[in-house]
C-alpha cells in the first residue's frame, strides 16, 4: 500500500478490464503448471481491498486489486508473482505494482514463519521505478479450518537513487479454508509512507485456489 499508497501501481485505465484480463492470466498460468507441482502446492489469489484517510476511518482513499500466484516446495523455498492495481478512491491516475519474489517457509508445532524478497517495479503516468521487496510473517493455526494470520509485514525501498521512495505495511489477518482446494481470506493493515509516518488503514478481502 503506499505513501498514499506507496507501491500499488498503473499507467493503465479501464479498471474492471484491466482485473479481468489479469484474472483470466493468473488462472491460465495456474492451470499450466499445476503439472509441476505436488497437489496443493501451487496457489492462485486474488485480493480485492479498501484504504482508509489515517484520522477519518470512514474516508477512503483508494481501491486495489491484487492477483498472485506462488508455488511452495517441500523444502520450504518458493515463488511468488505479484501484481496490484490501485486507483484514487475519488477519481485520479491509476498505478500498477508487478512483483516477483523468492521466499522461504518453516513450520514447528502450530507456527508457520516465512519471508520473501524480490524486486518490483511501480507503474505510473508520472513516474515508473525498480524497487526491493521484502516480506515476513507468522501464521498460527487455529483448528482445521481456521488460520490466525498474526503476524504480515511488508517493506519497499526504491532503486532510484535520484527518487526518494519508502513503503512499509503492517497488518493481521484470518484466513478460513473450508476445503482444501479453497481458502477465503481477510487482513487489516496500517501503512507507512515514504517518511515512515502513519498514512492511513486497508482491509483486504480475498480467496485463494490450490492447485
Amino acid at each position: 500500500m503506499n505513501a498514499t499508497f506507496a507501491g500499488h501501481g498503473s499507467c493503465c485505465t479501464g479498471t474492471m478490464c484491466n482485473f479481468g484480463a489479469l484474472l483470466a492470466a493468473a488462472l491460465a498460468a495456474g492451470m499450466g503448471l499445476v503439472g509441476a507441482a505436488q497437489a496443493g502446492s501451487f496457489a492462485a489469489s486474488l485480493e480485492a481491498g479498501t484504504e482508509r484517510e489515517p484520522h477519518d476511518f470512514s474516508r477512503a482513499v483508494l481501491n486495489y486489486d491484487i492477483a498472485t500466484l506462488t508455488e511452495m516446495y517441500d523444502s520450504g523455498l518458493s515463488w511468488t508473482a505479484f501484481a496490484q492495481n490501485s486507483r484514487a478512491a475519488h477519481g485520479g491516475p491509476e498505478a500498477w505494482a508487478l512483483e516477483g519474489m523468492l521466499g522461504y517457509r518453516y513450520g514447528f508445532s502450530r507456527f508457520l514463519i516465512y519471508g520473501s524478497s524480490g524486486l518490483g517495479e511501480r507503474l505510473t503516468r508520472a513516474r515508473d521505478f525498480p524497487y526491493a521487496t521484502f516480506r515476513f510473517g507468522v501464521d498460527a493455526v487455529v483448528d482445521r479450518e481456521f488460520t490466525w494470520n498474526a503476524v504480515n509485514l511488508r517493506y519497499r525501498s526504491g532503486l532510484d537513487r535520484g527518487f526518494v521512495y519508502h513503503s512499509s505495511v503492517a497488518g493481521t489477518g484470518l484466513t478460513w479454508r473450508p476445503e482444501a482446494e479453497f481458502a477465503f481470506y481477510t487482513r487489516v493493515f496500517g501503512v507507512l509512507d515514504t517518511q515512515y509516518r502513519y498514512a492511513g488503514t486497508g482491509i483486504g478481502l480475498g480467496v485463494r485456489r490450490f492447485f
